[in-house]
């Protein structure tokens, strides 16, 4: 997140605070929020859509994980996890299947490639 916002001009220490860490903690650890909801829906094997009917609520990190992936690329980063994390809400891969292709990549860094 801070490789990206930063690429966007943003300051670090924003995603230091409740507006980044605060955000990213509820989404990972709420049943409150949607996006967790959505994120156990596709492990439990609902497609996208019935994810979506599920919930019945917008899930906003659906669409924008495809976004993020498309604004890296424009800015030139290398930003793996976002990138696994689209392919799973897109359907390109299955938890499982994404699981194994991350933990038997090469370990590194999300860095700038350009």
């Amino acid at each position: 997140m801070k490789t990206l916002a930063m690429a966007c001009g943003g300051r670090e220490e924003t995603l230091s605070g409740l507006s980044g860490v605060g955000d990213l903690m509820l989404t990972c650890y709420s049943s409150l929020s949607r996006n967790n909801r959505f994120g156990a829906a596709l492990a439990r094997g609902l497609s996208q859509q019935e994810a979506c009917d599920e919930i019945g609520e917008v899930v906003e990190g659906f669409p924008t994980a495809l976004e993020v992936v498309k604004l890296a690329k424009e800015k030139h980063l290398k930003l793996p996890l976002f990138s696994a994390v689209a392919r799973l809400v897109s359907g390109d891969m299955k938890p499982k299947e994404l699981m194994q292709k991350m933990l038997s990549s090469e370990p590194g860094e999300e860095r700038f490639l350009g």
